[in-house]
């Protein structure tokens, strides 16, 4: 069975997460009498393995006699070698709110009534995380409405690794936020909706979080109906509620709209996960690859690839995921040195005593577990590492960093046009030139006819998403910034997101892991949490949205009441733009050894659209850092890279 990550040492309990994610799951299968068929949609399945880790025989356990992904066969799944049907007691889908998947649901339907389903069989349908109004229409137009039962299945946040927990969110426009509201096109209600009960959840297992951070609008939302929800629910005659939120395991929670940094996720990675990312795609914990290319025995006519856990419970990669490519060669020829020295030791000792001999037996397979790590990761970072030599790489990610200091790199997009790089990488780059000038140059049309013309009518669409977005927009001939320039400009000197720090030498600073780019997102965390790193003051007037601060009791209360408490008690104020408890850390300052903690507060850092590896590896380097008080746990909707997160903003071209 496929690894997940065990959980063990994780600074806050994640565990009681996956428990009642998967207590969950059971009720669903239990309200189910007799005999089951589960079909489940191809896209949730990496999220259930982290649910089901034991998948065939807990299903088995709980009844489930067919187990299929959704497709359009249906009834040939319940023939034996002999023609013969053996219809189930109750048919389950499990599946996204997808209209395309809803007319493979509907087809199944028809399909079973033909082949000889009772007429009465009703199908139960799991929409994860919740059913629309356009599925059920569709249901009924197809006229198989009356035949299904429709429940909502919010599969809620699922521990991906010990720091990290996530949404898995399919829909990453609709939590993207401007000034006034959401400014891209989806709505954000039903995303909203789902952030919020995850909240109200989180609290619920670890008690009520004291500190209470927001940057964006849609975080504020989110925030504000979590609160009323969780007011509307309290019990105080509940002694186990009161006695939670007494004693809080979580000491703050932090909570980023994307639209604060929309830069971080179009900037190329240059940590070792964050490039197999890049690369090859992590999904839910998982690479999938060629079997002969990690050196594994492929069986004929069996499948080539195969899946590759990459979590903390395999220690080696939990040392090097966030190493440069260049650390990363130097450690594995260290570390298979140790291992050689190790048998080697053993062999050339002639007189060891039977318990010495005992002793090394038992280290046996934890160093053949370590050398088969060792193996598969040595072929992964050569895989990296050929794609990072290469020139094309170096180009962009020199280009990307001239944007970053408020150069033009139009000409480097221009040539990459016309050798026909890969789409999205082009549209990196181009919307990376526009959000860090305000806009693209009077060159913008010629580059947009350029592209359709390369790509494809196709990418139009791509092009007009993007622009109603904000990400792309036609700017002047940047004599005289525009608003969204001072932003950038303001933010980078107040935060100082740009250094001369590299991967390779000074590993002092969070900008190290994106060779002298610190992610906004972690510079934000960084300063809210007392280690220094910038203006937080300047910085927010630099920022979309509201910027909320304040501090929540026992007994919960909606934002409108902890506004007032706040006011009252002259502590903060819920639209300010000031910090008065690290108010005296200025731009530059580092905080000095009397703000180290003997035991570090749990932080959880929750990002609204999606959190990259790079941002990932910053914020594990922050709490990594002894002058730097707390423990983080990061939260998302989803885990993206510059290209899914792009693709997810235009869903024309997914």
């Amino acid at each position: 069975m496929q690894r997940v990550a065990s959980l063990q040492g994780a600074k806050l309990n994640l565990s009681a997460l996956r428990e009642d994610s998967r207590n969950e799951f059971i009720n669903l299968l239990e309200e189910s009498e007799g005999r089951k068929c589960l079909v489940l949609d191809k896209a949730l399945g990496g999220i259930m393995n982290q649910v089901i880790p034991d998948g065939p025989k807990f299903l088995k356990d709980q009844g489930v006699a067919y187990f299929k992904e959704l497709s359009n066969e249906f009834t040939s799944t319940f023939k034996d070698k002999n023609g013969n049907t053996n219809f189930p007691d109750n048919v389950i889908y499990i599946v996204r709110p997808s209209l395309p998947l809803m007319k493979i649901i509907a087809s199944n339907i028809k399909e079973g009534k033909n082949d000889g389903f009772p007429s009465d069989f009703m199908y139960k349908i799991y929409f994860v995380p919740a059913q629309t109004l356009l599925c059920q229409k569709l249901l009924q137009d197809e006229g198989v409405l009356p035949q299904t039962y429709l429940y909502d299945y919010p599969l809620d946040l699922i521990p991906l690794d010990t720091d990290l927990i996530s949404l898995e969110m399919e829909d990453m426009g609709a939590l993207l936020g401007g000034h006034s509201g959401p400014i891209w096109a989806s709505d954000g209600g039903s995303a909203i909706t789902t952030v919020a009960n995850s909240l109200v959840k989180l609290q619920a297992i670890y008690g009520t979080v004291p500190n209470v951070k927001s940057f964006g609008t849609n975080s504020a939302a989110a925030l504000k109906l979590s609160m009323r929800k969780r007011k509307e629910d309290f019990n105080s005659n509940d002694p186990a509620m009161r006695s939670a939120n007494a004693s809080p395991e979580i000491d703050t929670l932090v909570l980023l709209d994307r639209s604060v940094d929309i830069v971080s996720p179009l900037i190329t990675p240059l940590t070792y996960e964050g490039l197999i990312d890049e690369f090859i795609n992590i999904s839910n914990g998982f690479i999938k690859v060629d079997a002969e290319i990690l050196g594994e025995e492929v069986v004929e006519k069996g499948p080539r690839m195969i899946a590759v856990p990459l979590n903390s419970s395999d220690s080696l990669y939990s040392a090097i995921r966030n190493l440069s490519v260049e650390q990363l060669g130097p450690y594995l020829q260290e570390k298979a040195k140790g291992i050689r020295e190790s048998y080697s030791n053993f062999r050339g000792n002639k007189d060891q005593s039977i318990l010495e001999i005992h002793e090394f037996v038992k280290r046996i397979p934890g160093l053949n577990q370590m050398f088969k790590s060792l193996n598969q990761h040595i072929r992964l970072a050569e895989i990296v590492k050929g794609k990072t030599d290469g020139p094309g790489f170096r180009k962009k990610w020199q280009a990307e960093r001239s944007m970053l200091e408020g150069e033009s790199g139009l000409e480097t997009i221009e040539t990459l046009i016309y050798e026909r790089a890969p789409f999205w990488d082009v549209m990196k780059l181009l919307c990376l030139q526009s959000v860090t000038k305000g806009g693209i140059s009077n060159k913008y049309d010629s580059i947009r006819k350029d592209i359709v013309q390369t790509y494809g009518f196709p990418a139009m669409h791509s092009l007009i998403a993007l622009e109603s977005l904000g990400l792309l927009k036609k700017g002047g001939n940047w004599i005289v910034d525009s608003g969204a320039v001072g932003s950038w400009s303001s933010l980078k000197k107040s935060l100082r997101l740009l250094s001369d720090i590299t991967l390779d030498s000074d590993q002092t600073d969070v900008s190290y892991v994106c060779a002298g780019f610190a992610p906004i997102s972690a510079r934000l965390i960084q300063v809210i949490g007392g280690g220094g790193g910038g203006d937080l003051g300047t910085a927010v007037r630099s920022l979309l949205g509201p910027f909320l601060d304040f501090k929540q009791g026992e007994v919960p209360v909606d934002l409108k009441e902890a506004y007032a408490n706040a006011q009252n008690s002259n502590r903060s104020n819920a639209t300010r733009t000031t910090f008065p408890s690290i108010g005296s850390i200025l731009p530059g300052q580092n905080v000095e050894n009397k703000n180290v903690r003997k035991s570090k507060k749990v932080m959880v850092a929750y990002f609204l659209g999606g959190v990259t590896f790079m941002e990932i590896a910053a914020l594990r380097f922050l709490s990594s850092q002894q002058d730097f008080g707390y423990d983080i746990v990061i939260a998302t909707t989803k885990l993206v890279n510059g290209k899914s997160f792009l693709k997810g903003l235009c869903p024309v071209l997914k």
